[in-house]
C-alpha cells in the first residue's frame, strides 16, 4: 500500500510499504480521512520534541477515520463494513499511522479504542473528532463558569475547537488572539468568539484588560506554543485578590497549556507565586470521544467550516507544507 513516511527533518515521502498486519485481537481500517496535527508538524519539522522524537521509516496520522475491513478472531461487537475513528497508533514506528491507505489496530475495543461513527457524521468530521477532544479537556480543565471571562491564544484547530466547545456550555465571554486573518475571521463568522484580536497589529494583554475592566481572563488557554504567547497567557490571566464583602482572597485564574514548545522559554514566575494563578499542562482527552460524537451529531459543533485544504495522499508533502502557513491554513485533512 502507500503511506507517507518520515525520512528526516522536512522530509516526508510518499512511497510503498507493506500491508498492515490483522491482529486477533485487532482490526484493519481503511483510511477515508486524516488530520494534520500540530505534533505531527513538530515532529516533521524538527524531528519531534524531547518527549515524542520522530524515527526514519515512521507514519504519522493519529487523527482518522475509516471503514472496518478486516476483524481479528478475539475482537467482539465491531464487524466488517463499519464507519469508525480509532485511537492508539501514528505515535511510534511500531505502531504506523493513518497517513496510508490502510491502518492496523492492534488492541481493538469498541468504545475504548474504538468508536463507532454515526451516518450523520461524515469521515471529514470523523478526522477531526480528535482534536475537538482536546478542546473538550482543554474546556475541563480550564473549569470556567458561563460568567466567565476566557481567553484563547492561537486559533488553529485546537483554538476552534476549544471555542465552540466554551460555546457549547455557555460561556458567553470568548476572546480569540491569532496572527493569521483567515483563522480569526472564522473564529467570528462561526460565534465562536465575541472578541477577535489580530496579535500582529495589537497589543492582546491590552485587549484583554480592556475588555474586562482591568481584571484580566479568568481563564487563559494557549495554544500556539511558542514564547510570545506563553508569556501573554501568564501576564493576561486574572490575579487573586481579597473579596470585602465575602471576606476571603478569591484564588487567581487558571492558564492551560494545550500547545507543544519547540523552543526553551526563559522565564519569571514570580507572577505565579504572588497571585495565586494556577499554570496546568494537558495532552489528548482520553474517555471524552463519545462526548466529541454528540456534540458534532447534536450540531452543538460545527467542525465543517474548519476545514480549509484537503489534499490526496500522494500530495502529503505539500499538505504538510501548507499547515504551516498560518494565513491560509486551518485544518488540512489528507484523503487516500
Amino acid at each position: 500500500m502507500n503511506a507517507a513516511v518520515y525520512h528526516g527533518p522536512g522530509d516526508i515521502r510518499v512511497e510503498k510499504v507493506s500491508d498492515p498486519k490483522l491482529e486477533a485481537d485487532g482490526i484493519i481500517i481503511q483510511i477515508k480521512a486524516c488530520g494534520i496535527c500540530g505534533s505531527d508538524i513538530h515532529r516533521w519539522k524538527i524531528g519531534g520534541v524531547k518527549e515524542a522524537r520522530m524515527e526514519v521509516g515512521q507514519v504519522l496520522g493519529h487523527e482518522f477515520s475509516g471503514e472496518v475491513v478486516e476483524v481479528g478472531a478475539n475482537v467482539r461487537k465491531i464487524e466488517k463494513g463499519q464507519r469508525v475513528v480509532a485511537i492508539g497508533v501514528g505515535l511510534r514506528l511500531e505502531v504506523p499511522g493513518g497517513f496510508a491507505e490502510y491502518v492496523s489496530i492492534p488492541l481493538a475495543r469498541l468504545k475504548r479504542t474504538v468508536f463507532l461513527l454515526p451516518d450523520e457524521i461524515s469521515y471529514e468530521e470523523g478526522a477531526m473528532l480528535e482534536p475537538l477532544v482536546v478542546g473538550i479537556s482543554a474546556a475541563k480543565k480550564g473549569n470556567p463558569t458561563v460568567q466567565d471571562t476566557v481567553a484563547i491564544l492561537g486559533m488553529g484547530i485546537i483554538g476552534q475547537c476549544t471555542a465552540q466547545v466554551l460555546k457549547a456550555i455557555g460561556v458567553s465571554n470568548i476572546i480569540a488572539s491569532e496572527i493569521g486573518k483567515k483563522r480569526l475571521a472564522l473564529a467570528k463568522t462561526i460565534g465562536a468568539a465575541d472578541i477577535v484580536i489580530n496579535a500582529l497589529e495589537e497589543d492582546p494583554i491590552e485587549r484583554v484588560l480592556e475588555a474586562t475592566s482591568g481584571v484580566g481572563a479568568d481563564v487563559v488557554v494557549e495554544c500556539a506554543g511558542v514564547p510570545a504567547t506563553f508569556h501573554q497567557a501568564v501576564d493576561m490571566v486574572r490575579p487573586s485578590r481579597f473579596d470585602m464583602e465575602q471576606k476571603r482572597l478569591i484564588p487567581g485564574g487558571k492558564v492551560v497549556l494545550t500547545a507543544i514548545y519547540e523552543r526553551p522559554i526563559e522565564w519569571l514566575p514570580n507572577r505565579l507565586v504572588f497571585y495565586n494563578i494556577d499554570l496546568l499542562g494537558m495532552m489528548g482527552g482520553e474517555g471524552t470521544f463519545p462526548a466529541a460524537i454528540d456534540l458534532v451529531k447534536t450540531g452543538k459543533v460545527d467542525l465543517k467550516p474548519l476545514i480549509s485544504h484537503v489534499f490526496p495522499l500522494d500530495q502529503a508533502r505539500e499538505a504538510f507544507d501548507t499547515h504551516i502557513k498560518t494565513d491560509e491554513s486551518v485544518k488540512i485533512l489528507i484523503k487516500p
